[in-house]
């Protein structure tokens, strides 16, 4: 295990059904994984408790990187006495601190968190149906002209969410697949390759996707590499994603970070702060990550009438400057009526607003979800915008790699296209432009 003793933070996912007093309020927490996060202030304190109290409990999953370490254990209901009395130990002499793991959510089709709705409503098969597609996206936004330049060749865009439907070879051909993880205890979520549910492979075919018969035009950057990192969106697997990719980023590759997840609330949860998924987001983005998050799809949820640029519904580490956070319109510029609105849950004067841009996605517009095409009527959600931006990052970095975050978000917000209709609280600088973007690199 790498690292110096004190540079180190060693941090435990311990699976348990009966919540400690931590001196948390349970609302800082939109979702809970049932699980407990115990960390240690350095790898000296971690090896001395191990030494002396042993484990906390069996292991049945561990995941080890230079500067995080999580394991996860099943704890059944007379164990809990015993992981009280352990985390107790631990924080009073081991220096730790034991607190809830989160849970987050992808930013998931819209409409798809209403109990009881047809799934007929908002994704179908019948392909007749569709009125665009993602080759019109790829017009719409100047991707096809940038190509004439770049294709995205070098770069790496990181797509973590639900994996990728490996079986789909012409999108994502074996010579572009230049990694894989999976931090998941699950069986059934260990293959990146595999996508049971379609989420990740959409985002990945509109970033990345080779030109195929379903995708004449392929995604926003077809030549760039994928590394398809899989997740339960559980806090500690998304912190094992952020740290492999650090390391990777701090080996000299140029990756973005494609990422649709959140809180899928319309109320502001509690700022924990930075801890946990957000000290490895924070260290990624030091270590040269590209960032880009989905603005949520969360406006009407937060109780927005559709042409209104408020209430905020944009939470947590989708506020941070140091990454592009992306809403969505429709092709006709007209913002989607769940597209999450600024200025940003940790907005305060002086900071950028949130959304950074904004990218189109289309009503009744056919995708590939999954192993197969599928129209959603109410477009791609923020989801489908977020990995527009990501792909035009990886454009900008097959030309520049040495172009920082900073540099980046700084050319992709100046050559936005502002929509007369909306103020920035909505749609940010605009709708992206990448040949635009890619004609200033």
């Amino acid at each position: 295990m790498g690292g110096k003793g004190k540079e180190m933070s060693m941090e435990y996912s311990v699976a348990y059904d009966h919540e400690p007093d931590t001196g948390v309020p349970d609302a800082a927490y939109s979702g809970l994984s049932g699980n407990m996060l115990v960390t240690f202030p350095n790898q000296e304190m971690y090896r001395a408790s191990t030494a002396a109290e042993g484990p906390p409990l069996p292991i049945n999953q561990y995941v080890e990187e230079a500067d995080l370490f999580t394991v996860a254990a099943p704890i059944t209901d007379h164990e809990q006495e015993q992981f009280e009395r352990w985390a107790g130990k631990l924080v009073t002499v081991y220096g730790a601190t034991v607190r809830p793991e989160r849970q987050f959510y992808p930013d998931d089709r819209p409409g798809s968190w209403i109990p009881d709705l047809d799934p007929e409503q908002y994704a179908h098969e019948r392909l007749e149906e569709a009125q665009a597609s993602l080759a019109d996206v790829v017009r719409a936004i100047g991707a096809d002209r940038a190509h004439r330049r770049t294709r995205g060749k070098g770069a790496i865009i990181a797509v973590i969410d639900t994996g990728i439907h490996g079986s789909r070879a012409v999108e994502f051909p074996d010579g572009r697949r230049h990694s894989g993880m999976s931090f998941s205890p699950s069986p059934v979520m260990q293959d990146p390759w595999d996508d049971d549910e379609g989420h990740g492979t959409m985002c990945a075919a509109i970033a990345a996707a080779s030109p195929s018969q379903d995708l004449p035009l392929g995604g926003i950057a077809p030549e760039a590499g994928l590394i398809s990192c899989r997740t339960s969106f559980r806090e500690a697997e998304t912190m094992g994603i952020f740290s492999r990719l650090s390391a990777m980023a701090r080996e000299g590759r140029r990756i973005v970070a494609s990422c649709s997840f959140g809180f899928r609330t319309g109320t502001p949860p509690i700022d924990p702060g930075e801890v946990g998924f957000e000290r490895e987001l924070t260290k990624a983005i030091d270590n040269g990550v590209v960032v880009c998050f989905s603005a949520g799809n969360y406006h009407q949820l937060a109780g927005g009438g559709p042409y209104n640029c408020d209430p905020n519904s944009i939470w947590l580490h989708k506020s941070r400057s140091d990454l592009l956070t992306v809403a969505t319109c429709d092709l006709d510029q007209a913002m989607w009526w769940y597209s999450s609105r600024g200025p940003g849950q940790r907005y305060s004067d002086g900071d950028p607003i949130k959304p950074d841009v904004t990218a189109p996605t289309p009503a009744h517009g056919s995708i590939l979800y999954g192993d197969r095409m599928k129209v959603l009527p109410d477009g791609w959600g923020t989801s489908g915008a977020c990995p527009q931006v990501a792909g035009l990052a990886a454009l900008m970095l097959s030309i520049n790699p040495n172009l920082s975050q900073a540099e980046i978000q700084y050319r992709i917000l100046q050559a936005a296209r502002p929509i007369s209709s909306y103020g920035p609280y909505c749609q940010g600088a605009g709708v992206i432009d990448c040949a635009a973007v890619v004609e200033g690199v």
